[in-house]
């Protein structure tokens, strides 16, 4: 019975992803992962489980905008880039899922050979089909890229000498006062020269990628920053506790609230993701941004103060809970600092160097106040 349930929830609530601003249903979509990084026989599609019912989609303009290229023979061409990681999902185990793409969309795709990069090139008689089976290259692409670890994110570093003191001091009180609780001690803290605010997460999955965020946080500066703070800093107040559920006593990351500066704040990052989902860079995963200052995270047990987990990581064996409760009892209302933040970075993940300063090293670092 609850097989038969999943399955008509499956149908009627199919998984949704989003490609330049367009919301796609996803249908039929295996979801093994691969260990490779390219060839034709990736064991990632099932021959029979590749579908990807798009019919619907090709009635919004935005999925004709494509600009062909007229060849002489009268057939059109499209090509486009995309990470290498993507072509072995697109290929499908014994090239079935390519296979079932040309057919359907009676085209012609060519894919860069293993370890080489390239564009993907797609050619056909018909404009439509062109751009039927580019569409359904970014479906599977964007699908597979859910699949990948995370690389960068995007933070507000919270450096100040006093909000630093302050993380210092509550973490002597917490470890002094509540380490009789269940799964307290000292590698769960944040390290204090790694205090920021999370805005988003993303997978860049080559160097054209990560060239084209550092471009769009760029212009971001621009066409949202500026908007909004005009030529000011980012002010704000660091005040107070939360917990990630709803359940204090099995806690897995404890938080420092926004205060005053929350709502400006709020909008900045809210627009800002919402920038680098059209451009097809970050994945909705909230409504809203969720913002944070990390303060304790079960992860950084085992994970060197890595805040964002593998995808494919299983979190139960390596993440031990703790019991919040006194913590928020005594400090629940804890005021850290008031700080001023002058710079937004893209920040790597996983990266072995460090700034100077023992912060995350900066794929790019955007000034927010012009001298």
């Amino acid at each position: 019975m609850q097989r038969l349930e999943k399955f008509f929830m499956d149908i009627l609530r199919p998984p949704l992803l989003w490609i330049d601003g367009i919301c796609y249903r996803q249908y039929g979509l295996n979801r093994e992962t691969t260990s490779g990084h390219g060839g034709d026989t990736a064991d990632v599609f099932d021959e029979d489980d590749s579908n990807f019912n798009l019919d619907e989609d090709f009635n919004n303009p935005e999925a004709d905008s494509l600009l062909l290229e007229t060849l002489d023979n009268g057939k059109f061409k499209y090509s486009g880039h995309l990470p290498s990681v993507f072509f072995p999902y697109i290929i499908g185990k014994k090239a079935a899922t390519k296979k079932r793409l040309e057919m359907e969309t009676n085209t012609k795709i060519t894919i860069p050979r293993q370890g080489q990069e390239g564009n993907v090139t797609v050619i056909g008689p018909e404009k439509r089909g062109v751009t039927r089976a580019w569409n359904r290259i970014l479906i599977i692409a964007e699908s597979s890229r859910s699949k990948q670890d995370f690389t960068h994110f995007i933070s507000l570093p919270l450096t100040h000498p006093e909000l630093k003191a302050s993380f210092v001091e509550l973490k002597r009180d917490i470890l002094r006062e509540c380490s009789d609780a269940r799964g307290i001690d000292e590698s769960l803290f944040q390290a204090p020269e790694m205090l920021h605010l999370t805005i988003g997460v993303m997978a860049l999955m080559d160097a054209q990628e990560r060239q084209n965020a550092i471009d769009l946080l760029e212009d971001c500066k621009e066409t949202i920053y500026a908007p909004i703070y005009g030529n000011n800093p980012i002010d704000l107040e660091i005040k107070g506790l939360e917990i990630m559920n709803d359940d204090p006593s099995d806690v897995n990351v404890l938080y420092a609230k926004v205060g005053s500066g929350l709502e400006k704040l709020q909008q900045l990052a809210d627009k800002l993701v919402d920038c680098f989902i059209d451009a097809g860079l970050m994945s909705r995963k909230y409504d809203q941004v969720k913002i944070h200052m990390t303060i304790m995270n079960s992860s950084y047990r085992s994970n060197d103060h890595v805040e964002f987990m593998d995808k494919n990581q299983d979190s139960s064996r390596d993440q031990q809970s703790f019991d919040a409760r006194p913590i928020m009892k005594k400090y629940g209302d804890n005021f850290f600092a008031h700080v001023k933040v002058n710079e937004i970075h893209l920040s790597q993940l996983r990266s072995e160097r460090r700034t100077s300063d023992n912060y995350y090293m900066p794929s790019v670092v955007i000034p927010l106040v012009c001298c």
